[in-house]
């Protein structure tokens, strides 16, 4: 399986930021990390070995990104207007510097976005905020409403 390691200058966030792909062909896949991950995660916890088959037959590829919940959803003690704003970066990050590159790799295709835990829920908001980049998403243990206090 080929893996290939791209990092860039983003502008938007102020700073490097790595992607990282495997596969060469196939169906693009935004692949977000679960709450204050990296992209090195996904192939960390296995989940690159399952997707596998699909990668090394040429019918998926996947692009992984970091996350900067550090900043954002799990800083609390920053003011909530910096984190939100923060955030609102990041995916204007993955949205505008992110997708393109993905999109030169796709082949004329819509990609995927997908995420565990925390990534999941960043994986359908991203989905349904953009329907125009993407045309599934594949949501793996998200939280999407806060529990009653």
């Amino acid at each position: 399986m080929e893996i290939q390691m791209t990092q860039w200058y983003s502008e938007r966030l102020g700073r490097e930021m790595p992607v990282k792909r495997y596969g060469q062909t196939g169906k693009p896949c935004l692949v977000i990390p679960s709450q204050n991950g990296n992209c090195h995660d996904f192939e960390g916890f296995g989940m690159v070995e399952a997707c596998s088959p699909f990668i090394e037959s040429g019918r998926l590829q996947l692009f992984c990104v970091d996350a900067i919940d550090t900043e954002t959803w799990s800083c609390e003690w920053k003011n909530p207007r910096e984190r939100i704003e923060q955030h609102e970066r990041w995916m204007q990050y993955l949205i505008q510097e992110v997708c393109p590159f993905l999109e030169q790799h796709a082949n004329g295709q819509k990609a995927i976005t997908l995420g565990c835990s925390m990534g999941a829920y960043h994986a359908g908001n991203i989905f349904f905020r953009f329907p125009d980049r993407f045309d599934a998403c594949l949501c793996l243990s998200g939280l999407y409403d806060r529990p009653p206090c």
